[in-house]
């Protein structure tokens, strides 16, 4: 397979990996990439990746792919994959993995981190390790950017395609008027100056909004499963996507206050607001050093009782 003079521009990259790696990538050849990635060339794919000067995050990798298979259509994606990998930690140990989402920088790093992994499937393996991030770093994706990521999030189940969920954002002044409304609800009264800042704790808030409409075949509680769905893959895509995200909700979600200051309905239900932001190097580094097992999934998993009266449970 002959390597062709087109090269990868300068730009950065955003890593399909549950921790994303920001880097540059200048004059990486796409043609010569594509025959070091040939399963054939397992030789000099080693020697490729030995040498540093041409070293990439695994996100060159996942943004040619398809390249590399045009080139060899007989290439195995299993091999890609797992290439893909070894490059993503390697360049964990020696690219400074700062600020999360869109705002990593390079830099040189000391040591090599040994992480965990569950799956050989990367989407898999970023479902196995996501966590709640609680202490959420300032920056935050763009509705521009939400709006790509939701393409991963319509596809939820949802019983006669009713669509019963929406979304707001909270960013700004919005987050403190949040504040106020939970005051209110509580009946807090604050000193003059003095706010609620737990609505501050994130740049960004997206408010899960639950809109349940009448239908024969679908209940109400259907619907709102399906709301809540989407919730959860919107929090996985953003993970997926580098983002820290914390699904908070609380007693009085649904209070008329708080209602009010989202504008719901009043078959509208407020399902809580994720806390979205950026993922700072300690919670990263701990993340990969991380050693947490996966639950028991034998707790979860059982089969349908016996008739009664057979003794079988």
């Amino acid at each position: 397979m002959a390597a062709t003079a087109s090269h990868v521009p300068q730009h950065q990259i955003v890593c399909f990996e549950p921790f994303q790696v920001k880097t540059h990538c200048v004059g990486v050849q796409t043609g010569l990439l594509s025959d070091e990635l040939d399963i054939t060339s397992g030789s000099r794919r080693a020697d490729y990746l030995k040498d540093s000067s041409a070293r990439v995050s695994s996100g060159v990798l996942c943004a040619i792919i398809d390249r590399i298979l045009a080139h060899n259509p007989t290439s195995k994606l299993i091999e890609v994959f797992t290439l893909m990998r070894r490059e993503y930690r390697s360049s964990v140990s020696t690219t400074s993995i700062a600020g999360g989402g869109l705002a990593g920088a390079a830099g040189e790093r000391q040591g090599t981190i040994e992480a965990m992994t569950f799956f050989s499937d990367p989407v898999l393996e970023s479902m196995a390790t996501r966590r709640s991030v609680s202490k959420v770093g300032p920056e935050a994706p763009t509705d521009e950017e939400l709006l790509e990521l939701l393409a991963a999030v319509t596809p939820v189940a949802d019983h006669k395609a009713l669509r019963p969920w929406r979304l707001i954002t909270l960013r700004g002044d919005d987050r403190a008027r949040l504040g106020e409304a939970l005051d209110a609800a509580a009946g807090t009264v604050r000193e003059p100056g003095d706010s609620n800042t737990k609505p501050l704790r994130a740049e960004l808030l997206i408010a899960m909004v639950a809109s349940p409409t009448d239908h024969p075949k679908v209940p109400e509680w259907e619907q709102l499963a399906t709301a809540a769905g989407a919730g959860h893959l919107l929090e996985l895509a953003l993970w997926q996507a580098g983002w820290g995200v914390m699904w908070r909700t609380g007693v009085l979600a649904n209070s008329a206050e708080v209602r009010a200051a989202h504008g719901l309905s009043e078959q509208e239900h407020l399902m809580g607001w994720l806390y979205v932001g950026s993922i700072s190097d300690s919670f990263r580094r701990r993340m990969l050093e991380s050693n947490r097992p996966a639950l028991d999934p034998h707790q979860f998993l059982g089969s349908m009782p016996g008739p009664a009266g057979d003794g079988q449970h």
